[in-house]
């Protein structure tokens, strides 16, 4: 018969804590869980949104744009993505930065479409109408008409 081990790993603990913004504490249950060899990947997708959270994102931007990168995300890990990139987003709009804000509507919309992160979204390139044109008439002493001299069918 198979025992099954039970981890200290406690998500619903650790979701108490986000609710309650007692983020150092989550802090320290995180670390204690990643100590232990737990899910390491879910671990640390739970330690970016706690130091997001207490220090904000830009500090974390490069970790949090490395998120792309990542495959084959579990819903759990799903989840988190999400969290943080909507954190990320709600900051960008609080602080007025809309290219960030779009960038993570962007990879929020990709992520729940189920779609690849890291592929660039192709972009049409906006072409501004070409300008009028002038049209002069010709009066019809300005054309100029040249001979065509046809020798055996041939162009000379």
């Amino acid at each position: 018969m198979t025992q099954i081990t039970q981890h200290p790993f406690d998500r619903s603990h650790i979701e108490l804590l986000f609710q309650e913004n007692k983020l150092i504490e989550a802090l320290a249950l995180l670390r204690q869980c990643t100590s232990e060899g737990l899910p390491e990947r879910e671990t640390h997708l739970y330690v970016l949104f706690a130091r997001a959270r207490l220090h904000g994102p830009e500090p974390y931007e490069a970790d949090i744009d490395a998120l792309r990168s990542l495959s084959d995300l579990n819903d759990r890990e799903k989840e988190m993505v999400r969290r943080i990139f909507r954190y990320a987003f709600q900051v960008a709009e609080e602080v007025g930065q809309e290219e960030k804000k779009w960038v993570y509507q962007r990879l929020l919309r990709r992520l729940l479409l189920g779609q690849s992160l890291n592929q660039p979204i192709p972009i049409t390139p906006k072409v501004a109408p070409p300008a009028p044109r002038q049209v002069i008439p010709l009066e019809p002493e300005a054309i100029v008409t040249m001979p065509v001299e046809v020798t055996g069918g041939r162009a000379p």
